[in-house]
């Protein structure tokens, strides 16, 4: 069973208004929004009898299809505007990753919207390599994508490579060099490291102190023990 109702979203004007049913593709009947009737095929005439002499079902109906119907679809005309404005710039990583006894050189786009991007990879700016592969675009599950491009290629012949991204949410393409993704990758390495030390040695220093604190309390103040 398939339902179809339509009407203007424009609130200023009337515009063609309609409620149809169908089976299997094959259509029962439909309702004459102007005079208030349903009407059918011969092959369903019965259906048509029916809800024509059930006045409550046909006037909740006209109620839709003439007042609710256009609330909806200005909601839906919205949301639809909404969403095709809706962009977000995809997070994109340049890296080597070794597997057995290669190198694959892989070019990761996430987290952008819409859909439609394109990733490829170049040695200098102006030589595209041909032969990488991709997963093809693929859904997350916050409603964005992402897409997986990589290269069987070994370190020797990774010389001045590049990432290229064209996406709707950016400006211009994105280039990124691998070697720029490395450094910001040591970068983060050795902030983190730098933390880890200096909370280290901040705890260590508070141990320390509070060991002292008691020593001076259990001896006192003459440094006796003795009060």
């Amino acid at each position: 069973m398939q339902c179809m109702a339509g009407c203007s979203s424009d609130p200023e004007t009337t515009g063609p208004m309609f409620y149809r049913v169908a089976f299997n593709g094959f259509n029962l009947v439909h309702i004459d929004v102007d005079r208030g009737v349903w009407i059918s095929p011969p092959y369903a005439s019965q259906i048509e009898d029916s809800l024509n002499s059930d006045p409550n079902s046909t006037n909740s109906i006209l109620y839709f299809v003439k007042d609710s119907c256009k609330f909806m679809a200005g909601q839906l005309l919205l949301a639809g505007r909404e969403a095709l404005q809706r962009k977000i710039q995809p997070e994109v990583s340049f890296f080597w990753h070794h597997k057995e006894s290669e190198d694959e050189l892989i070019c990761m786009a996430t987290g952008f919207y819409p859909e439609p991007i394109n990733v490829s990879l170049w040695r200098g700016e102006t030589h595209r390599i041909e032969g990488a592969v991709s997963t093809g675009i693929l859904p997350n599950g916050d409603g964005t994508f992402q897409i997986v491009t990589f290269l069987d290629l070994t370190r020797e012949d990774g010389s001045d490579l590049y990432c290229r991204v064209e996406h709707s949410s950016l400006k211009e393409p994105l280039i990124i060099q691998i070697e720029e993704t490395h450094k910001t990758l040591i970068g983060v390495i050795l902030g983190v490291m730098l933390g880890l030390c200096l909370l280290v040695l901040g705890v260590a220093w508070l141990i320390a102190r509070r060991k002292s604190n008691r020593y001076r309390s259990i001896l006192g103040a003459n440094g006796t023990g003795i009060p």
